[in-house]
This record gives structure tokens, C-alpha cells and sequence, in this order.
């Protein structure tokens, strides 16, 4: 089973790299529940100690995933930059989890060195020790002395550049490198006061030419041996051909199986040595090369079969819509299956969020304070029952949400879509003002157009930005606009809408209800 390349490469798109400091003084909101060790029933199954992630730098969206499973979350988990070396030392991320309930239960990706700025060689002869024992005080610093560290992950596919499939002198060079570069991480962490981290070594099943027994930098300097476990299998899944439930379950044959070091394997290895197991990430994948299983509750049940049998010492879900395909459970309009099986495993007690409350309100064009509420006589349409300018389960389709009011939104995604993503609605009533409840984003303010009949009426109407660290928010703008009886209103992400931050790499819009108001504000 091989990987496609890059496999991780949205990770490091957002962010700069600004000092420790930032968000320092942050108090999470009453809603974070912190992790224990949880009920009877919950932690004595092994796959019930889950972590999640959730986007990078959003402590809130932790909570959230604890408030869907009704259940505690036990480790959040979150990616350091890998641009600078002050990135790569905690800058542009440790700020934002300081001060929070998950703050001593982090698991971060640690790196070698940052992307064209070092090389295996020299981290295998502790030329970037300093630069480590830098990252270990940063995190005691920010009060996650104890965080878990997975330095290198991934090592054995080609899409890193620590990889010894990339190393210049040859994969047998690079084996050496990356073990002994494991080695001097271990020890330069351990030279800060204050740290009690767990080091994680962690590859992934399923990839040819690397040996992992080689890459192993010996029993002192690993605590936990992690697995990254996803739905995919370029092998088995095939885009010309939709999964059915025999391939589905050859794939996860493949997945155990694979002499390549499936996932069976890595366990002996671990056994051998005498090491737990950890899975830092796992998930669902629709994959966009289309080698993965798609909808897969038999996955979900199997992977839950799995880590308990195994006894794995924790796992975290993947819980993102990621540039090379989607792992998100919420989205329930993607796989409706496999969210209602890990909802069954998960979540036994089968209590769902209620929806959410608008926190805040603004009127277009001024900014100034908005209703939060439909006024009486405004006709409310659920967002996600328009009709979507490109084919369903693309960029512009009904995407799920536990804390919507229908459990569904409209979402419209800019980012690679070949004709602006837009949703409208026919034979709408009069209206004098139209009102958007909708979810609010977290890159920075967001920008749509409306459209009565087919023309342009209003541009770049303004959707302003959540603090990321926050619970998911929902607000409402509410638009001035005289809307003809049986009009169709159309709601649009125009090329010159892209003006965040994101420079349209994830500019979207997620909506949950369309306001017809005859009130003009």
C-alpha cells in the first residue's frame, strides 16, 4: 500500500511565526471541559482513550468533540510550524493551547528541522540540539512539560523530508540518520528542568524500502511505538470503482496484513521491545486520488475492535476536512454511516449537542450590532435545502454540523472550486432585509455576494471571524436588500470575495439558515 505525496502538506499553510507570548493571557471558555480520567466504562476501554484534532491552534473545537461523543476527550493534539526554526521551537502555537484545560494533555509533531533549512545528517550529529532542548523549555514554559512528542512522524513514506527515502547519501544512510537524529532529540529534551515528556516513534503501515527495525533508536529513547491509521489502500480502492464491503474489508486485511509493515507487524515490533502502542492519528478517508474507503463504518467498528484488543494506550481521531481529502465525522451528509457507527462505539449514551445560540450579530454594510434572532414575520429557510451551483459532494454542497439547527449547513468552499461555489433559493418571499445565520470562521472575517434573479445586488457583504480558540460560534448578518416576491436569491463566493488571510486557500462559508425578513434595518 504506497501514499500519495505531500500527504500532509496543508498543515503548515496558515500562520506566521510570532512570539510565545501571543495568546498567552487566554482563558478557555466555561464550555472546555477539562480531560480526566473519566467513567466507569470509558477509560477501562482502551479505545474509548481518545484524543482529537481538530485544525490547528482551536482548543475550543476540543470541547466540542468531548460535547459530540458526550464523553471525555483525553489528549488534544496540534502541529508545529515547520518554516523557521522559531517555529519549530513552539512560535505561532504553543500561545494558543497555554492556560487552556488541555495544556498537560498535548501530543504535538516535533520535526528534525524545518523545510529546506537542515538536513538528516547533521540532526543525526546534534548540530540542532540546541534547537530541541529550545522547543522542551518553550513547553515547560507553557505548562505542557508533560506533553507527548512525536518527532519525525511518518518517517518511512516519501512525503517528509526527513524520510530516509529522501536522504541524499541513500535509504540505508538515512536509516542510520533518522535513528540516531531520534536519539539526540531524546537527549536534548531531557536536559531541561522541568520535562517529563513521552516520546513517541512513529511510522506508518503499509510503505516499501524503509526498515523499520533499522530505523529504531533503541529502548531508552522510546516510550510509546504510534501508528498513523487511515481508510486508504492504492492498491484496493480504485477511483473508477466505488468501495463496496469486500473491498472494504481486503483493505483492512491489507492494512494488518501488508508485508510492507502493516499495522499487525508494527505491533510485534512494539511487543518486542516491550512498547504500548499509541495511534496519533487515525481516520475515515474520501481521498481525493479516490484510493480511499469512503464511508466506512466497517472501518470505524474494526479500528475499535482493534485498539482494544491491543490494549493502545491512547489513539486520536482526525478530525478535519484536510486539502488531500476528508476524515471529518461531523459531516454526516459524507458518511452518514460511519458517523452513526462511531457515535454507537463512542458515544453509548447517544446524546447529541444541541444546537447552538447566536453569540453575535452585525448589520451590512455598516458593521454596526445585528439582531441575533429572527424578527416575527421573517420566513426561515434551513440553508442546506438550496440548490448548489456544482455537483453534490463537491465544493459547494450540504456539509453536517452536530451544533446546526437541521444538523446540516450549506457549505461553500472557494479553494479549487472550478466555478464560484454558490447556493440559492427560489420563489422566495418579499423581503426587505435578508438575514445569514451561519458559522462563524476562524482564519479571519470572510466575504460573500448576494444575487436576486441573476444580477449582482450586493457585494462583499462581510462575515466576521471567531476567535479561533473558541468553542464552535454561530452569528447572523443581516443585509439590507429589497427581495421581490418569488425571486430566486443566490449566495455566492466571487473571485474578489477572497480577502482573508487564508488568500483563498480555505475560503469558505458555512450556513445554517436563510432569513427572509420584512423588516429593513
Amino acid at each position: 500500500m504506497t501514499r500519495s505525496l505531500n500527504r500532509r502538506r496543508f498543515i503548515a499553510l496558515a500562520g506566521a511565526t510570532t512570539g510565545l507570548t501571543a495568546l498567552a493571557g487566554v482563558v478557555p471558555p466555561a464550555a472546555l471541559a477539562a480531560p480526566h480520567t473519566g467513567p466507569q466504562g470509558h477509560t477501562d476501554v482502551p479505545a474509548r482513550r481518545i484524543g482529537v484534532y481538530h485544525w490547528d491552534r482551536q482548543p475550543g473545537q476540543i470541547g466540542d468533540f468531548a460535547e459530540w461523543i458526550n464523553s471525555p476527550v483525553h489528549y488534544a493534539e496540534d502541529f508545529l510550524l515547520r518554516d523557521s526554526w522559531a517555529s519549530l521551537a513552539g512560535a505561532e502555537r504553543l500561545s494558543y493551547w497555554q492556560d487552556t484545560p488541555w495544556a498537560d494533555r498535548m501530543v504535538w509533531a516535533a520535526y528534525p528541522f524545518p523545510d529546506g533549512q537542515g538536513d538528516l545528517a547533521q540532526a543525526a550529529a546534534g548540530t540542532y540540539n540546541t534547537h530541541y532542548a529550545e522547543l522542551a523549555a518553550n513547553l515547560v514554559q507553557a505548562g505542557m512539560g508533560n506533553a507527548v512528542l512525536r518527532f519525525g512522524h511518518e518517517f518511512n513514506g516519501n512525503w517528509y523530508p526527513w524520510s530516509p527515502l529522501n536522504h541524499p547519501d541513500g535509504v540505508r544512510a538515512g536509516e542510520r540518520d533518522f535513528a540516531a537524529a531520534f536519539r539526540q532529540f531524546v537527549t536534548a529534551v531531557r536536559t531541561v528542568h522541568g520535562g517529563h515528556f513521552t516520546f513517541v516513534w512513529n511510522p506508518v503501515p503499509g510503505q516499501s524500502g524503509v526498515d523499520l527495525a533499522a530505523c529504531y533508536p533503541g529502548d531508552p529513547y522510546v516510550d510509546l511505538v504510534g501508528i498513523d491509521i487511515y481508510d486508504q489502500d492504492w492498491n484496493v480502492y480504485s477511483p473508477t470503482v466505488p468501495p463496496t464491503a469486500q473491498l472494504r474489508e481486503q483493505a483492512w486485511q491489507d492494512l494488518r496484513t501488508d508485508p510492507n509493515w502493516g499495522i499487525d507487524r508494527i505491533q510485534r515490533l512494539a511487543a518486542d521491545h516491550g512498547k504500548r502502542l499509541a495511534v496519533p492519528e487515525w481516520g475515515v478517508w474520501q481521498q481525493n486520488a479516490g484510493h480511499g474507503g469512503n464511508d466506512n463504518a466497517y472501518f470505524i467498528r474494526q479500528m475499535y475492535d482493534w485498539l482494544n484488543a491491543n490494549d493502545v494506550a491512547w489513539n486520536v481521531y482526525f478530525n478535519v476536512y484536510a486539502s488531500d481529502g476528508n476524515h471529518d465525522l461531523y459531516d454526516t451528509y459524507l458518511f452518514p454511516e460511519a458517523s452513526a457507527e462511531f457515535q454507537r462505539l463512542w458515544n453509548p449514551s447517544g446524546r447529541l449537542p444541541r444546537p447552538r445560540r447566536v453569540t453575535s450579530g452585525t448589520v451590512h454594510p455598516s458593521g454596526a450590532a445585528g439582531p441575533t434572532a429572527f424578527p416575527p414575520g421573517t420566513v426561515a429557510r434551513e440553508a442546506h435545502n438550496g440548490t448548489f451551483t456544482q455537483p453534490a459532494g463537491t465544493r459547494a454542497r450540504p456539509y453536517g454540523n452536530p451544533w446546526a439547527k437541521d444538523r446540516m449547513l450549506a457549505s461553500l468552499i472557494r479553494s479549487g472550486a472550478p466555478v464560484a461555489p454558490a447556493v440559492s433559493y427560489s420563489g422566495v418571499p418579499a423581503a426587505a432585509s435578508l438575514m445569514l445565520r451561519y458559522q462563524t470562521p476562524v482564519n479571519g472575517d470572510i466575504y460573500l455576494s448576494l444575487y436576486i434573479d441573476g444580477t449582482k445586488a450586493v457585494a462583499h457583504v462581510e462575515l466576521p471571524a471567531a476567535d479561533r480558540t473558541l468553542p464552535t460560534e454561530y452569528a447572523m448578518v443581516t443585509v439590507p436588500v429589497d427581495i421581490p416576491a418569488g425571486a430566486t436569491v443566490t449566495v455566492q463566493i466571487d473571485p474578489d470575495d477572497d480577502r482573508t488571510v487564508s488568500a483563498g486557500i480555505w475560503e469558505y462559508v458555512n450556513l445554517d439558515t436563510v432569513g427572509f425578513c420584512p423588516r429593513r434595518f
